[in-house]
């Protein structure tokens, strides 16, 4: 999602740097402030965006791997009641 925003971030670059060529030294100074003011925070709220995604990862783990080991028991569980009740079809039992 904030990748989103890259295009107009380079639009922005690229329209400040012909502004930076157009304008007089100081106006030109102002605006390839402002530019890199913008991608400084860009680039900010995208390392911010990844340590939280990191975060948010190593918070859900266990709880990924508690989940996974209760579909494999539950599964296994599965299986052996279809083989007990294949096995006392076979022996003429039906429940």
């Amino acid at each position: 999602m904030i990748e989103d925003y890259r295009p107009l971030v380079d639009d922005l670059t690229s329209v400040g740097q012909e502004l930076i060529d157009t304008y007089t030294h100081d106006d030109g100074q102002i605006v390839g402030n402002e530019v890199t003011d913008v991608t400084t925070k860009y680039d900010q709220v995208k390392r911010d965006a990844r340590e939280k995604l990191h975060l948010l990862n190593e918070a859900l783990q266990p709880t990924i791997t508690d989940v996974s080991v209760y579909l494999h028991v539950q599964s296994n569980l599965h299986l052996r009641c279809v083989i007990v009740v294949g096995l006392l079809a076979v022996k003429g039992v039906y429940l």
